[in-house]
This record gives structure tokens, C-alpha cells and sequence, in this order.
């Protein structure tokens, strides 16, 4: 399951990111390590902010569907005073 929040999230994540870890004097384990660990931290940080995106398109797609049908019953939402 993490797998796969992190492959959702590494295009949201290494955007916001910002920085990214790297070694000057690591030999070929280390440094891989270490790029495993920006792309596990990016998908991590990617995949609250692709929940958060899908929850604000949730939210539209409702709403605009419900403005939708009271548009069409004819009735209005504000009342205007």
C-alpha cells in the first residue's frame, strides 16, 4: 500500500520537496541509499498532497452537480434579501 501511495505521490512530492539530499564523499551504497530516501520521502509529501487535490476535485464536481440540478428545478440557492 505504501508502494503505491508513493508512485502517486512522486509527482506532486519532488515539486514541493524543495530540496534534495545528496553526499559529497559516499561510495556507491550509501549514495544510493540516499536516493532512495528522496524519492521515498517526495512520494510521501506527493501522496498528502494528491489526497488533498482529489478531495478538492470531489468537492467541485459536487458541488457544481448540485448547483446543476437546483438550476434546473428552478429554484434558487441564495436567498437574496
Amino acid at each position: 500500500m505504501l508502494g503505491i501511495w508513493v508512485i502517486v505521490g512522486l509527482p506532486f512530492g519532488f515539486v514541493r520537496m524543495r530540496s534534495i539530499i545528496y553526499l559529497k564523499n559516499g561510495d556507491l551504497g550509501t549514495t544510493s541509499a540516499v536516493f532512495l530516501l528522496n524519492f521515498i520521502i517526495a512520494g510521501i509529501i506527493g501522496g498528502f498532497i494528491a489526497s488533498y487535490k482529489l478531495v478538492i476535485a470531489i468537492y467541485h464536481i459536487l458541488k457544481g452537480i448540485i448547483n446543476g440540478v437546483v438550476t434546473l428545478s428552478g429554484k434558487a440557492v441564495v436567498r437574496e434579501s
